[in-house]
Parts: C-alpha cells; structure tokens; sequence
C-alpha cells in the first residue's frame, strides 16, 4: 500500500478504565478537574452503546484536550475494545467515512443517539491498532485547542 496522509481534527483521546465512580474521586483528589462541556457533575452514561451501556466521565488533559474514561457496563475491561480510541468530531459523519475511505479500516459499530439537545451520528472505526470514533456534533465554545492527527499506514 502506499504511503498516505490524512489530518483529521483531534477532539479527546479516551483510555478504557473499569470501576469510573472510584477513578473519577481519586482523579479529583489529586486536582484533576472535570471538563466542564461534557462532564462537569461526574460520570454521565450512554445506555445505547455497547450491549449495556457505557459509562464515561471527561477531565481537561493537556493543553486543555479532552481526556475520557469510559467504562463498557457488563464486560471485564480487557474486552473494552473500541473504549480506548481517539475522538473525532465532525459536522458530518458521511464526510468523515469519506476522507478515511482509502484507508483499510472496518466499522466496529454505529449509532444514532437520540438523548442530548440534538441528535448526534457515532461510528466506531477499527483500522490497524487504532479505534476512531467519529461523531457528528458541533465544537462547544469552550472546547479547548484545536489540534489533529495525521495518519500514514505502512
């Protein structure tokens, strides 16, 4: 295959983690603070994902970045695959799909969440060791940086 490139906006990385009520005090303990945006009372949860639900809580990471946790209900946490991933966010998940189309990737899962202010599109992408996840949804006002990831498969 040959060498590619592709930037894509940088939203939050996330860490799969078991038990987020007790990471998420002893985070906090030591001064990290909950990002405001997303999480800004403690753990939230996405009953849509997975086959029980997924629990996750947000802290500022560097440079303000978003950093998730996220814990798939009713699996050990070394089967949380798609729960390490990056974030991608995006104002359109077809357009997403389409910059990664030359790129050797599978769709793990898709979903339509229907709970917050407005509808939001996630897909879950698999290629090589990386999981995307790209949702489509607007910035808020106070996401941190702007950064990216770029991609060159081998």
């Amino acid at each position: 295959m040959p060498y590619q490139f592709v930037s894509l906006p940088f939203d939050h990385l996330a860490l799969a983690a078991s038990n987020i009520d007790k990471h998420t005090e002893h985070f906090k303990v030591k001064s990290a603070l909950l990002l405001k945006d997303h999480t800004p009372d403690g753990p939230r949860e996405i009953a849509e994902f997975w086959e029980q639900g997924v629990r996750y809580v947000f802290f500022n990471g560097p440079d303000n970045s978003p950093l998730k946790f996220c814990e798939i209900k009713g699996r050990p946490h070394l089967t949380h695959f798609g729960h390490s991933h990056i974030g991608v966010r995006r104002s359109s998940l077809a357009d997403a799909m389409d910059e990664i189309s030359n790129f050797d990737s599978k769709l793990i899962a898709s979903y339509r969440l229907e709970g917050g202010r407005v509808p939001v599109n996630v897909a879950f992408l698999n290629w090589g060791n990386v999981v995307l996840e790209f949702f489509e949804e607007p910035a808020p006002k106070t996401h941190g940086k702007t950064g990216w990831i770029g991609f060159v498969p081998s």
